[in-house]
């Protein structure tokens, strides 16, 4: 099921030129995006849970694992545990690929796992199977 408007994403990754190829991606893909990037997980959660004027959720959260003052699992896990968005669609994107991390992730609640891609071209796909898949095919529970 296709939104009916740009879909809304969040990147929450505190390496710039990660950010900044991640949302080179989403511009050259197929669909309409509004990335929003947070370099701190704090930085995304009070975005997020401002009480006075609230944000629309995002559809989809890209998160990495290894971020400033609050890792990427604690953010999960106060996602999950209703500080904002807690249905949201989030996918851990990091570098890491360790086992360990990969269970972490998906016991506090992570809806996918995935290894930066090496290359650009890489990256260019994973944005096109996160488009078919999560922006395309599946029911959102913000959409």
């Amino acid at each position: 099921m296709t939104l009916d408007r740009p879909s809304r994403i969040a990147v929450v990754e505190d390496e710039q030129s990660d950010l900044t190829f991640i949302r080179k991606a989403f511009e050259r893909g197929s669909l309409t995006h509004e990335v929003q990037e947070f370099g701190t997980g704090r930085a995304f959660l009070d975005y997020f849970s401002n009480a006075v004027e609230p944000n629309p959720p995002p559809d989809l959260v890209l998160l990495d694992l290894s971020l400033p003052v609050m890792s990427g699992l604690d953010v999960l896990s106060e996602v999950r545990n209703g500080a904002v968005c807690p249905n949201v669609v989030i996918i851990v994107l990091t570098s890491s690929s360790y086992r360990v991390e990969v269970e972490e992730a998906y016991g506090t609640g992570a809806n996918a796992f995935v290894t930066k891609p090496a290359r650009l071209s890489e990256l260019d796909d994973l944005v096109q199977l996160i488009e078919n898949f999560w922006l395309g095919m599946a029911q959102l529970p913000y959409s």
